[in-house]
């Protein structure tokens, strides 16, 4: 009979034990985030059917809380939201209306908010800066005018631009009323509505404060700009499909970040980008199921 020492089993059990708190731990960690060494996204496929029953919604809140972090920032950037969404309303119109009188009053609503931004946004913050920047009651006031006047500075030419754009495209439609557009003069209006499109994100990243803009600028372009440009108005699941793995690895990294704090931002951003990360991971977890 083979004798195995007490020693010999205990070490034997304690190193099962051990092997199996790893295990574990490893398949905890990949129901929560689907994160094994080999686990890709790149053999993930989206039908009609998943995007419209789950993935299409938790991605609207995605887009919504998004945009809604630029509040966190300040409560004033809620005009340039608005603003962002005004000029996703006229991009539709332009693309997809030959009315013109419809195309026309969103123009009109579009410039009546730029004015609206001008006056309350921008003169508004110089305004509260000149009667109060002379004699500020602490560094953190010092440190909170510097970058108001920061972000007016820099966004001032973006909408002055964004305004004489939108006088434009006014005065283009109005030539050509009683008319059915042209082929080439509606490129002609949808290149200068992309164009104000374009002043639009430049205005909302000019907004972020300098310490975090261009991780701020690098999250919007890689991850939010693709879903709410590029996936969502055209029902494009076949362009997520595609730039799935790129975007997780994109807010995977960011949010990492944020978390351990390797980011400044401010604690109330954290409950927005939780709600994100918790949307994110549910249509990961969704779409993991259906690979090839």
């Amino acid at each position: 009979m083979i004798k195995i020492s007490v020693v010999k089993i205990a070490a034997a059990v304690i190193l099962f034990m051990s092997l199996n708190i790893r295990i574990t731990n490893v398949f905890a960690t990949t129901a929560n985030n689907l994160v094994l060494p080999n686990f890709s996204l790149n053999r993930i496929e989206i039908s009609k059917d998943t995007w419209t029953i789950s993935v299409k919604d938790l991605l609207q809140n995605i887009k919504k809380e998004g945009l809604s972090s630029w509040k966190e920032f300040d409560p004033n950037n809620q005009l340039l939201i608005d603003l962002s969404l005004q000029i996703e309303t006229l991009k539709k119109a332009a693309l997809y209306s030959i009315d013109h009188e419809e195309i026309t009053a969103i123009l009109f609503q579009t410039y009546l908010l730029l004015l609206k931004i001008n006056r309350d946004y921008s003169w508004g913050k110089l305004t509260d800066i000149t009667n109060n920047i002379v004699t500020p009651n602490s560094t953190t006031q010092a440190n909170y005018y510097f970058y108001q006047s920061e972000i007016c500075v820099k966004i001032t030419p973006s909408l002055d631009e964004m305004s004489s754009k939108v006088l434009t495209l006014l005065q283009l439609l109005s030539t050509e009323k009683d008319q059915l557009p042209s082929k080439a003069f509606k490129q002609e209006v949808i290149q200068e509505i992309h164009n104000i499109e374009i002043l639009t994100e430049i205005t909302l990243i000019s907004a972020i404060p300098y310490n975090i803009r261009e991780q701020y600028h690098l999250i919007w372009n890689e991850f939010f700009r693709v879903i709410i440009k590029h996936i969502l108005p055209d029902n494009n699941y076949l362009l997520l499909q595609n730039k799935i793995e790129s975007l997780n690895f994109t807010w995977n990294d960011f949010y990492q970040r944020v978390s351990k704090e390797r980011l400044p931002v401010y604690k109330k951003h954290m409950g927005v980008f939780k709600r994100i990360d918790d949307s994110w991971n549910s249509i990961i977890r969704t779409v993991a199921r259906y690979r090839h």
